[in-house]
């Protein structure tokens, strides 16, 4: 039995997912391969959670230095417990999604 791979998966569904919604991706999928077919293959929005560390260079400068010169919108998010995520998204900083809704969605 082959391994499912769910980055995969994502690309096979897309197709088949209306752009009208948004779509939410857990920390098992960021990787630039999925980026990238998203940017190009995807035309609705979406909100990818990231580790913020052993994860994406940009993130990882993101969450040291606030600063970063990636094409996506970056939300920096610590929990309860003191762990860091980032939401890479592409839902515009504007008042239909103030960074609160977006965290929310989680």
């Amino acid at each position: 039995m082959a391994e499912a791979n769910e980055r995969e998966e994502v690309k096979a569904l897309l197709p088949q997912i209306p752009h009208s919604g948004v779509l939410l991706f857990d920390r098992g999928y960021p990787s630039y391969d999925l980026l990238e077919h998203l940017q190009h293959q995807y035309q609705g929005l979406w909100v990818l959670r990231c580790p913020a560390s052993h994860t994406f260079p940009a993130v990882e400068t993101f969450v040291h230095f606030w600063k970063t010169e990636v094409r996506l919108r970056a939300i920096r998010m610590k929990s309860s417990s003191g762990e860091i995520s980032v939401f890479l998204t592409t839902l515009q900083a504007d008042a239909r999604f103030p960074t609160q809704a977006v965290l929310d969605l989680y």
